[in-house]
């Protein structure tokens, strides 16, 4: 089996590669709002337990 790349082969490769790249990028900007709510909610409980009267 030669390694040779056909264009059918290389046109394949890089719409992979590229629907690859954007799902990549999908999954980063979501990871990165999970964890912008995680705090955000982390500091809203710490936030309100504070608030809250100890009894």
């Amino acid at each position: 089996m030669d390694t040779a790349e056909t264009p059918d082969t290389a046109r394949l490769m890089r719409t992979f590669g590229i629907r690859f790249l954007v799902l990549g990028l999908v999954l980063v900007v979501a990871g990165e709002t999970l964890a912008a709510l995680a705090v955000l909610g982390a500091g809203t409980g710490l936030l309100i337990a504070s608030a809250r009267p100890r009894s």
